[in-house]
């Protein structure tokens, strides 16, 4: 009987054991086959996105938070002001910003792209600034609402929009592609299916030729393949280039001395955008290299220009290029060392531009006071805070040369120094900007000076009120400048209208500023380091007793003498008690 139960017990371990080997192999066999389903699934769709123009964003696949809470809402507004001011533009076509298509070229070759495009398309059609237009959809952006795109051409009254998608596939080439869509009568824009499009993908760029530059050279191809005629850019006289400071911001719109004058104060206004305003920056630096790019190439004047917007876009290796004698390209002579050169200013340029701080802190002492002398500072500011060796002297060097700007340039000279600092402890605030604002710009109402006087009758003066007062300063409208169409050297000039952003942008970015000072001076609220930690007592032996009161008096003595000391190099007379030492030595009279 035993036997045959212990037979039949291994018959049906056996039994399932085999059972369970069939199920595992079963889920095995199912795995696989999902695996090669996933596999085929991901190689269908790479041929799909492939052979689909555009090509798909590469980051659509990265799992991002979307809907409408997580749409700016700040973002929302500022392209609604813009739109509503390019209203009444007469315009037959609207240039789409360049999107991204595949793996993505950055923001700033982007925008020049478009800006040289519809430079290069204004000499047959008229186009709106390719800057504004850009604002009014979301600058920036890889890729833009196609609605938002249809209501501003429909509102504009354009007759056709020009797309563009620009990429590359990791293969060190400019994939292009355009698309021209017509208005149908008289109706609104609707979204088109299955529009005609133009593809250029043999473009090859690297570093030393950006793909910004690698477009501008096949720029009448391009627009001669969107069957459009192709306007050159014309070379303009650059004018004497301005040495003395301007007497303050507004100054800067005014009319300059030329063509290089209005390339330098973009500069000089773009090295002062504080660092939370990264893209108005791009603007200025982008516009003045359009600037550059029409001015006689053979000038050293234009090489430096040139060289310095290529700096401000982050192109270092065409910057280098640009500052070699003749034309700038591959296979020209190279740059000769800072230290050799006769001119302080591109002394102290290629210095900055290889990190070489010694031979710039050489250069800085024979620039005068002037634009020039202020981007040399702040490029030397900043690489001395990258290496670490701001020094006391170096303050001080600051601080002499601020006291010597004019007043209306201190504040903000001073806070692009700041930026520098990771240290963000220094105070700012938004009266300079208000008041500079203000006096340019009297049509947003009262000024800060005047709505002071009514906080003081009404008892009510905060920093939040500073700061609020910032909002009647948002809309385009104030600087009241005629937009001109699309395109000439006169388009890219410095205008009111920047110097706007530029003081609204500085407002905007002292309160961030501000937020960042208080959490790292005040800590973040909920920090786990700031709940108090339980005092340790210590406990001493009964004969250690005599001795431990013996030193808590001494320390207790030494604290109330430094106090006292303190005190009387501050002056004046104050009472002290030290609760340390109790009555005894309680008092003190300084």
């Amino acid at each position: 009987m035993k036997k045959f139960i212990g037979c039949l017990l291994l018959c049906l371990l056996t039994a399932a054991w085999g059972g369970t080997k069939e199920e595992e192999n079963a889920e095995a066999q199912r795995e696989a086959e999902e695996l090669v389903a996933r596999i085929k699934a991901m190689l269908a769709e790479k041929e799909r996105r492939a052979k689909t123009l555009p090509y798909p964003d590469a980051t659509q696949d990265i799992d991002l938070r979307q809907g409408p809470e997580w749409i700016s809402g700040w973002r929302q507004e500022e392209q609604s002001r813009f739109a509503g001011y390019l209203s009444g533009s007469e315009i037959d076509t609207l240039l789409v910003p360049c999107q991204v298509q595949a793996n993505g070229i950055d923001t700033a070759n982007r925008s020049l792209m478009t800006a040289s495009l519809a430079q290069a398309l204004s000499g047959s059609l008229r186009v709106a600034d390719p800057y504004l237009v850009a604002r009014a959809l979301g600058d920036g952006e890889r890729r833009l609402d196609p609605q938002n795109v249809l209501r501003l051409a429909t509102q504009l009254g354009a007759k056709r929009i020009v797309w563009c998608w620009v990429g590359h596939k990791n293969d060190d080439r400019l994939h292009l592609y355009f698309q021209v869509q017509a208005r149908e009568g008289q109706s609104a824009f609707k979204e088109a299916r299955n529009l005609p499009g133009t593809v250029i993908d043999h473009l090859e760029f690297s570093n030393d030729l950006p793909p910004i530059s690698v477009f501008r050279q096949h720029l009448p191809k391009i627009v001669e393949a969107l069957g459009f005629r192709y306007a050159t850019p014309p070379t303009v006289s650059p004018g004497p280039l301005a040495t003395a400071l301007p007497v303050g911001i507004a100054a800067l719109a005014e009319t300059s001395p030329g063509a290089a004058s209005d390339a330098l104060y973009l500069q000089l206004l773009g090295s002062l955008v504080p660092a939370d305003a990264p893209r108005l920056r791009e603007r200025l630096y982008e516009r003045s290299l359009l600037i550059a790019w029409q001015l006689p190439a053979d000038q050293p004047t234009t090489r430096r220009l040139l060289a310095r917007a290529y700096q401000g876009l982050h192109m270092r290796p065409a910057a280098l290029i640009a500052l070699r004698p003749g034309q700038a390209g591959a296979g020209s002579a190279a740059p000769k060392m800072a230290m050799d050169l006769p001119d302080a200013e591109e002394r102290a340029l290629i210095a900055s531009l290889n990190g070489d701080l010694p031979a710039i802190e050489q250069a800085l002492s024979e620039i005068p006071i002037s634009a020039q002398r202020i981007m040399a500072e702040i490029e030397a500011t900043d690489i001395r805070f990258a290496y670490y060796r701001d020094r006391a002297r170096h303050a001080q060097a600051r601080q002499a040369l601020l006291d010597a700007l004019p007043a209306d340039w201190r504040p903000f000279v001073a806070r692009r120094f700041a930026d520098a600092d990771p240290v963000k402890l220094r105070r700012f605030d938004n009266y300079a900007t208000l008041r500079a604002l203000g006096q340019i710009f009297p049509a947003a109402g009262a000024g800060i000076e005047q709505q002071q006087l009514g906080w003081q009758v009404t008892g009510h003066s905060e920093s939040s009120d500073l700061d609020l007062a910032l909002g009647a300063y948002f809309s385009p409208a104030l600087a009241g400048v005629e937009r001109r169409h699309c395109c000439d050297s006169a388009q890219w000039r410095l205008d009111r209208l920047d110097v706007l952003d530029f003081l609204v942008q500085s407002g905007v970015a002292n309160i961030v500023y501000k937020a960042r000072r208080m959490a790292v001076a005040q800590a973040l609220p909920r920090d786990p380091g700031l709940r108090q930690r339980p005092r340790r007592r210590v406990r001493h032996p009964p004969g250690n007793h005599a001795r431990a009161r013996h030193r808590r008096e001494r320390s207790g003595k030494a604290r109330c003498r430094v106090r006292q000391t303190v005190d009387a190099q501050q002056g004046g007379t104050e009472r002290r008690t030290c609760p340390a030492l109790g009555r005894q030595h309680g008092t003190y009279v300084v």
